[in-house]
């Protein structure tokens, strides 16, 4: 195998610099990042650690990635050959990576469950299809729902990859994720959608002579207030990946600030844990379904003041709505 200084230089020398690739810091400091110590001399390399030679292989293939500081970092079974223990402070340090502001992507074949756990996401899949997206803690209660309990002597990541045998357990899981499918050409379809829609709407209000009847309001009302009725409901399922811009719109929905308050006040305000006879009951304790629904932050008097704060806005533009209609 190549000395350590070739095959750290020759990556410095192509993606930082020919003077970095002479600047033993630099390599070092990219593979003291990862855990490992090494010592990048003149005349000779040394690589310490305490694994064995697959170890220092991973390691220094890992290293190689860093060297460049990528946003996204891509590893196919780094955990491969190695003992539980050598195995578990690998990805704990990729942990780590991750907490600097990474985004580290592994692939691994059956972990063992203590090694599972310290994964923060995982993907599943099986004949090409996602069974399972989600949080780690997640996966047991998850193939709970879908009919298929994980007995408590098994290894979760052990117990799903039996289930992907069956075929029909494939698709049982496939459809609860709901995110089996990919609809290309749906981007393509809005905007011929939205113009059949308001064509459409401007056709039959005219054609009914809807405008001047005030009694018409039964069926205006209804249909104003259903975009807040959806935005009061949408992404509590996964409310932590919800952009930046939804949020901002879901705050103008007075009846999501209502229900936030509501849950806020059954689940907050130092609730005790509630009881359940169930072996593993996950949401047993209040906060963990407070961060579930990411509203663990909110307090029930934010949400009053944003309801009537809304209610203030509303009332003024009926106000400055009205005025100006008798005015005209």
């Amino acid at each position: 195998m190549p000395p350590v200084r070739r095959r750290l230089g020759n990556p410095c020398a192509v993606r930082a610099g020919v003077q970095a690739a002479g600047d033993g810091n630099k390599m070092n400091n990219s593979v003291n990042k990862r855990g490992m110590k090494v010592n990048v001399g003149k005349t000779k390399v040394m690589v310490f650690d305490r694994g064995e030679s697959t170890t220092k292989c991973n390691i220094l293939r890992e290293a190689l990635e860093l060297v460049n500081n990528p946003p996204v970092f891509f590893l196919d079974e780094p955990t491969s050959g190695l003992d539980t223990v050598t195995a578990a402070q690998c990805v704990v340090l990729l942990k780590q990576l991750a907490r600097q502001g990474r985004t580290v992507v592994v692939t691994v074949h059956q972990p063992a469950a203590s090694l599972l756990e310290i994964f923060d996401q995982v993907y599943v899949i099986a004949e090409g299809r996602c069974i399972y997206q989600g949080d780690t803690s997640a996966m047991v209660p998850f193939l709970d729902s879908v009919g298929f309990p994980c007995p408590l002597q098994y290894n979760p990541a052990d117990f799903i990859i039996e289930l992907t045998e069956n075929n029909e357990n494939v698709q049982i899981m496939c459809e609860k994720m709901l995110n089996g499918k990919l609809y290309k050409s749906a981007k393509i379809e809005v905007p011929a959608v939205r113009s059949d829609n308001i064509m459409e709407l401007k056709v039959c209000y005219q054609i009914e002579d809807d405008a001047p009847e005030t009694q018409n309001g039964c069926a205006i009302g209804p249909m104003s207030i259903a975009p807040f009725l959806g935005l009061a409901i949408y992404g509590f399922d996964f409310a932590h990946s919800i952009p930046l811009l939804m949020n901002v719109i879901m705050k103008t929905s007075f009846i999501r600030c209502g229900v936030v308050a509501m849950v806020l006040t059954m689940f907050g305000l130092g609730r005790k844990p509630l009881d359940c006879d169930d072996v593993y009951c996950h949401f047993a304790k209040p906060d963990v379904l407070l961060k579930y629904l990411d509203i663990d932050r909110s307090s029930v008097w934010l949400e009053i003041v944003t309801m009537l704060s809304i209610m203030l806005v509303f009332r003024s533009l009926c106000y400055i709505g009205l005025r100006w209609r008798f005015a005209t």
